[in-house]
Parts: C-alpha cells; structure tokens; sequence
C-alpha cells in the first residue's frame, strides 16, 4: 500500500490528514525521512526517523501503515463524540457519584439493564414510589419531608402514581404531590433519567469500555430525548466490537428507528470499509433519518453510491435531513450549487437538477474528500467583549480566564480555527485580528460608521455591519470591498449563510432580514430591538431581543420556536454546535444547557454585547 492511499485529504497548505483525522507532515528534505502526526491544535504528538532509519521507514510504510489504516476505519464517523476533555469526564463521574453508580464495566451494565421496562426494579421502584406517596400525609413532618425529597430525587418518577396522589381527598398529600410534579419539571438534567444515561455515555467513551452493546441497544427505545439518544450512539459505537457484529446487524433491522441508526453507526466503526454490503441493504430504508446515516457512513468511506442517495434526500420532508445531505453533498464533493433547504420542493428543484445533472456527467470520476469535515469542531472557547473597560477576554469550556487583549470599544468578536480572534471595535471603527499571542497580524482601519458585529469568512474576507451609515460590507485581506449592501436600520449583526445570502440584525428598524447577493431582502421577521441574529442548523433563528430579557428562536415563518428567559436585560445570544445557548446580560455571560439549566457563568462585566463560541 503506497503512502497516497493513506493520505485522503490536503489542504491549501499542502498539509495531509490521516483517516484518523491529524495533519500528516511528509518531509524528505537533505536524505532524512520525517513523520510528524500532528493534533488538531498543532501540537507535534510522534517525532521523526533520521536519516538511519530510512530502511526502516520503507518497512513501516508496507507493514505498519495497512495497520494503521484498518484501525482508523473504525474511527471516521464519531468525530465529535468523545467526551472534549478531563473536565467534562469528571463532571459525568460526579454525576454517576451523586446517584451511586458505580463507574465501572459491572456498575454501569448493572444501572442500564435496572431501566429496562421487564427488569424487575421497575416493579420494585413503582413500589418504592407507592410506599413514598403513602407517607406524604404522615402525621409526621420529618417523615413527610423524607418521602416528598425521595420522590423528588427518582429518576424516572412513576407519573401516574402521582398524578393520582395529586387527587387526593388528603389536602397534604394532594398539595405535596402538585408541587413534586412541578419540581421534576424544573429539575437540573443531572437529576432527570436522560442526564443520567447522558454521564454513563460519556464514560464509556471516555475509558473506551467494551461489552456494554447489549444494554446501550436495548436502551434506546425508553427515550425520545434527542440528547440522550445521541450520546448513547456515540457509546455504542465506543464499545461496540467484533463480537458484537452479529447482534448489530440484527438491530439493524429493528423496528425503532432510533436503534437501527445507532446500530448502522456501530457497525461501521468496528467494520469500516467491510461494511460496505450492510450499507448497500439498508440504503433502502423506508426512514429517511435512517437512508441518511447510511449515506453519510457510506460518504466517510470514499463509497459513490452515498452521492445519489444524498442527492435524493434533498427532497426529504424533514428540513433537518435536507440541511445535512445538503453539506455532506459538499463536503465530500466541493461543490456548491446554491440550495435552499427550507424552500418549497418546487422552489428546490433548480439545485437538486443541478446535482443530478453533475452526478451523471462527473460522479463516476470527480475526486472526493473524507472523511467528511462538514461538521464544526468547536475549540471550547467563548470570546467575550467588555466594551466599557476596553477589553476582550476568552474563557474555556469551564468559564475561566484563559486570554485577554486591552482594545478601545470592543463589539463584535470571533475565533478562528487557527487560533486567531478578529474583533471589531465601535470607536474609532476598525477591524483587528490578533493570533494566539496576542500579535496583530491584520488590521482594516477606517471601517465606515461604526464597525459592530462581524463574520470572518471560510475565503479569509471578513463582513462588517457598518451600523451609523447602514451598510454591510465585505472586506478582502488586502482592505478592499468585495461586496456591499445598504439596509435601513442600523445594522448591528451578520452572518454569511450557506447560501450565498447575508442575515443581517436591524436594531432601529426593529427586524431581521435576510438578503441576496443583490442587496434585496429576501426574508424578515420583526422582533423589537435586536442586537444579535444567528440562522441555526434546523433553519431558524436565535435573535436577542435588547429591550427585553429573552432570547427568541424563530422559525421559518417568524414564530417562536423557543425563548430563554435571563430575567434581565438580553444583550446577545449564540449557540453552540452541541445545542448549548450562549446569553448575554451587559453585566455577564452565561451558558445555557438545552433544558435551561446554567452549566457556567462569567459575572463582573461592563458593558458586554459580543460573544462568539468557537
């Protein structure tokens, strides 16, 4: 096997990546072979052979490098799965502590098969739960308060029970159980069933443990929490193995949906390219969440029969399913044939023809790039402006201090991939961009009104709202304008969408907009005062509203899909890639799990109104 086999994709720097997903350095230079596996934060990981080992080099290249190849087939789909850090291992083992289980192969079996609906805790926990709800109207108040706090701890509280304790002719006993009805609703996600099964996940594929495919499969069904399923996916594929190919393939014809994707994830993480004829039966699927996942499995192997089945899903009626084939379409392939995802399938019809037309006359022999990239690896961090004591600070996944630059009126901010931080400032109105230092590397002077929030672009440009002369320009590296619009309002936002089109915050004209490459608006929404808009993976829109205390997701048609309520003040408003929310208050910053709870938050702010995660 020749090394250009192993190396799969390059980039404009002429780095290579393994399948594993690290930059490969290859350096011949003076007679002295060099391999340098890099890690994504460019940190040297394996060091090189000298000039002496070259005889060596050739034997590891025809016996070590298959080796390798085989076992990094295994890895391509979970890129995101792993646990990021010892932090959040740690928090996870806390929460399995809280709960008594024991964090080990034995202690975490033992847990997942209990929440099965046969095992026979189930019987003895509704009786548990019978035995506390009696107790409520104890004529003792310690008593009393022991079953209302035991009932409230339950993970999976038997809801019936006690919606007919809330009945009760007993005013105690009906009072206590309405109130535990409303706690469990307002419980922090460490305390429900699904943060639970959330932290085993994370230790299993933190410690990498086998032998658990049984219960995380027959796991699957007792949710319809999203976040849940995802996480037990990712521990499925972390300790699926060998062995475990038989039972897979079976619940790959299981009749949950849920369970036949984590199973077709499982199954070509310890197959990878011999999964190939799985994939093409199950490419069949009458679920199109199902055709999906198969595609882009078949797509993270180099497979060209995921491209037709991608191209078909672009007329999915999920809008979810037709936003991910859309960027897996061109991730794999390079190309970008403008698509709108969340239009009508007759609207949809120019670009999925377009596809259709490349397919038949270039898909047989276009060069495609995998594993595929499409999704965004977050670093961890969170840049935050203070604009009233003119500085910028960037905190970690845990919320402390890890880099700050003094700047006269920061607003917008954003990380790069390369560990660089663009900022905008208000007065005198520029554009900067530092690397990891703190070095200027860039820097856009006279930027037109006064620069607020930015997007620096995947072609090096950076777009600026320019909000005191309404206009939205677009600078390339060398300081000149390569596209511009002018929109009423006092623009104070924007973000380059995947389709060409710029989503654009107008705080004075109290709406949101959305317009083409001519300028024209092709899209709004009104909501009063805001200062932050993002358009997120599902096609809405996370905008803070400035004169109120929330922050609004929208949908397509301009309601309200969810709020975020701070209680004060919303200044700015993000979310993260893994469904986390980013909320503003000119005082602090805080960040907000999916189920509303705040995992961290930065106090002693000014005058804060630009955050960016990345």
């Amino acid at each position: 096997m020749s090394i250009a086999r192993f190396i799969k994709v390059h980039d404009d720097s002429n780095r290579a990546y393994s399948l594993v997903g690290h930059p490969l350095n290859l350096d011949a230079k003076c007679g002295t072979w060099k391999i340098v596996y890099m890690d994504r934060n460019q940190g040297i990981a394996n060091c090189h052979t000298t000039v002496f080992c070259a005889i060596f080099f050739c034997l590891f290249t025809l016996a070590v490098l298959p080796a390798l190849e085989l076992a990094a087939q295994g890895n391509l789909l979970r890129q995101v799965s792993k646990p990021k850090n010892d932090a959040e291992n740690a928090r996870s083992l806390a929460i399995l502590r809280f709960h008594d289980i024991e964090p080990s192969l034995e202690g975490l079996s033992s847990f997942l098969k209990s929440i099965q609906p046969d095992h026979p805790d189930q019987s003895r926990r509704i009786e548990r739960a019978r035995e506390w709800i009696a107790l409520l109207g104890h004529e003792e108040y310690k008593v009393r308060e022991k079953s209302h706090r035991a009932l409230v701890r339950m993970p999976r509280l038997p809801e019936p029970e006690v919606l007919a304790a809330a009945k009760s002719a007993d005013p105690e006993v009906a009072s206590r159980a309405n109130m535990i009805l409303r706690q469990i609703k307002n419980r922090q996600r460490r305390d429900t069933l699904s943060g639970i099964v959330e932290a085993i996940c994370k230790t299993i594929m933190h410690r990498r443990l086998a032998g658990l495919t049984s219960e995380l499969l027959a796991t699957i069904p007792q949710f319809n929490d999203q976040y849940a399923i995802n996480a037990i996916r990712g521990a499925l594929a972390a300790t699926a193995r060998a062995e475990d190919v038989d039972q897979l393939r079976r619940a790959m014809a299981s009749e949950n949906r849920d369970v036949r994707v984590a199973a077709i994830e499982a199954l070509v993480e310890v197959l990878g390219a011999e999964s190939r004829d799985d994939l093409n039966t199950h490419v069949k699927d009458t679920d199109s969440h199902v055709r999906l996942s198969v595609a882009r499995s078949m797509a993270n192997l180099g497979f060209r029969e995921s491209l037709p089945v991608l191209i078909e899903l672009m007329n999915a009626d999920g809008l979810e399913i037709r936003l991910v084939s859309n960027k897996t379409l061109r991730s794999l392939t390079g190309q970008r044939f403008q698509f709108f995802a969340y239009e009508t399938e007759k609207s949809r019809q120019a670009a999925v023809k377009k596809w259709s037309d490349w397919l038949e006359s270039e898909g047989a022999t276009a060069e495609l790039s995998f594993p595929l990239v499409d999704v965004k690896l977050e670093l961890g961090r969170v840049l935050i402006s203070d604009y009233q004591t003119n500085q910028v600070v960037e905190v970690n996944e845990k919320g402390e201090e890890t880099w700050k630059i003094e700047i006269s009126h920061p607003w917008g901010v954003q990380g790069t991939s390369n560990g660089h931080r663009v900022i905008a400032t208000y007065q005198p109105s520029a554009i900067v961009e530092y690397d990891a230092k703190g070095n200027e590397v860039w820097r856009k002077d006279n930027v037109p009104g006064n620069a607020m929030g930015i997007d620096r672009l995947d072609n090096g440009h950076t777009l600026v709202a320019c909000s005191s002369v309404n206009r939205v320009i677009e600078y390339r590296r060398d300081g000149t304008i390569a596209w511009e619009a002018t929109v009423d309002g006092r623009p104070c936002d924007v973000q380059r969408l995947e389709n060409g089109n710029t989503l654009i915050a107008l705080i004075m004209a109290d709406k949101v907009v959305e317009v083409d490459q001519s300028g024209e608006i092709v899209w709004q929404i009104s909501v009063a005062k805001p200062l932050t808009a993002q358009r997120l993976e599902n096609g809405n829109t996370l905008v803070s509203a400035s004169n109120s205390n929330v922050a609004i997701e929208f949908d397509r048609k301009g309601q309200k899909a969810r709020e975020i309520d701070l209680g004060v003040k919303c200044s700015a408003a993000r979310q993260l890639s893994n469904g986390d929310t980013l909320v503003a208050n000119d005082k602090f910053v805080r960040l907000v799990s999916p189920d509303g709870s705040t995992r961290w938050e930065v106090k002693g702010l000014t005058y804060c109104y630009g955050i960016m995660p990345y």
